[in-house]
């Protein structure tokens, strides 16, 4: 069970956030620490990242996240996977101590799942805190140290990942675990 994070472990220039949106951050969205994925008429390769990442850093980056072909290609052209792909290789490049990801597989082939969990597992073992949004209990069990089961609004249980899909303790998330639709 990994340790808890309080108050004092956070700094807001810790945290990166990916959500499930599609749109890649553009410059007017207030991030001025990284840049855009862009290639420069010298072919020299940008990313989102901060503006002293060197260039093989960058590539090793969108090789991890299988888009090594792509560094020439604007985001908005690239696939959604590519896109939430991109969006990590962004968010991990910051280097952030903790990393929020709400639902970040959702609604992507299997492959992007596949690389986007690997990053995810990557990151926490080198000791970046990650808190995923999910509602994909193959996933939650796959990522999961420990779980804090919401309902309406509300933390109803917070315990480990493995007691808590082996022996939930409150009826709603006993009846979520067994395929029940939870009002």
């Amino acid at each position: 069970m990994s340790a808890r994070i309080t108050d004092a472990d956070i700094r807001l220039d810790q945290i990166t956030e990916s959500t499930q949106s599609r749109n890649p951050p553009s410059a007017s969205d207030g991030v001025s620490k990284t840049r855009p994925l862009e290639a420069h008429g010298d072919g020299q390769l940008t990313f989102a990242a901060p503006k002293t990442t060197p260039p093989e850093v960058l590539r090793d980056m969108l090789e991890r996240v299988n888009l090594s072909g792509k560094d020439q290609q604007p985001a908005r052209v690239l696939s959604g996977g590519e896109q939430q792909r991109l969006a990590l290789a962004r968010a991990l490049l910051t280097q952030p101590k903790i990393l929020f990801l709400d639902e970040p597989t959702a609604s992507l082939d299997p492959a992007s799942v596949l690389i986007i969990e690997r990053l995810i597992q990557e990151a926490t073992a080198d000791g970046v805190k990650s808190i995923v949004i999910s509602h994909d209990i193959g996933q939650a069990k796959r990522l999961a140290d420990d779980v804090l089961f919401l309902h309406q609004g509300r933390v109803t249980e917070h315990t480990s990942a493995a007691t808590f899909f082996t022996q939930p303790l409150t009826c709603q998330a006993q009846a979520y675990l067994a395929g029940d639709v939870v009002l």
